[in-house]
């Protein structure tokens, strides 16, 4: 069975798209850019989340194929937003995609007692 596509103009090997996932390092090292590099390989399209633990300039930079999204979200602070897409779009990202769904964060006493730490990268 043949998975190749094109979406947006651009080819992939089948129709998925890696979605937008915050804080890849809390889990693993490598983090996103373990994710990038395996997207690559696989010829479809990661969308880099606004809350990446990795800048998204290495990010791309560690992606061999030009499939690279990015998710925005709309900062109260729109110099904040611009300047979101004006590195993304520097970085060679082609689409954006616009996240609407929390215009607020909650505060609950249960998710504020909570810390996360990334784990240590080596270099």
């Amino acid at each position: 069975m043949e998975l190749n596509t094109t979406i947006l103009g651009q080819p992939l090997s089948m129709p998925i798209l890696i979605a937008p996932m915050a804080f890849q390092c809390l889990c693993h090292a490598d983090g996103e850019m373990a994710t990038a590099k395996a997207v690559s390989d696989l010829g479809t399209v990661m969308v880099l989340s606004t809350l990446s633990t990795t800048r998204l300039e290495d990010v791309a930079a560690a992606q061999t194929q030009n499939l690279r999204w990015f998710q925005l979200y709309i900062h109260k602070d729109r110099g904040l937003t611009k300047a979101l897409v004006e590195r993304a779009q520097a970085a060679g990202f082609s689409a954006l995609c616009v996240t609407v769904d929390a215009p607020m964060m909650g505060r609950s006493g249960y998710t504020s007692s909570i810390y996360l730490t990334p784990t240590p990268t080596t270099s």
